[in-house]
């Protein structure tokens, strides 16, 4: 855990310096976070992407920021519902005496 602290320490460094590659870093602390399981400061480094001001630079990163929002948001309603499989349903029928 050691060099993902160091990492995201380094990102916040290149952040406050002012660096033009400040969206790229975000970009990348963003996706060691969500990767780390810490996706609540993911998506805190996404949304400060977002809110850059518009230039060609940073537009792929706004871009890939967006995407990876949708899809944790896509990720955490899935998790939330109650999904049967095929196999859980077949033992639950057997265990009533018919299968469907």
């Amino acid at each position: 855990m050691g060099e993902f602290d160091t990492a995201i320490k380094l990102t916040d460094a290149t952040i406050k310096a002012g660096s033009s590659a400040a969206d790229e870093a975000m970009m990348y602390a963003g996706d060691a976070c969500r990767l780390g399981g810490r996706f609540k400061q993911a998506q805190q480094y996404y949304e400060k992407i977002i809110a850059l001001p518009d230039t060609n630079d940073n537009k792929r990163s706004k871009d890939r920021a967006r995407a990876s929002l949708g899809r944790d948001q896509i990720l955490r309603h899935v998790r939330h519902q109650k999904v049967a499989t095929e196999p859980t349903r077949r033992r639950a029928s057997a265990t009533k005496g018919r299968w469907r």
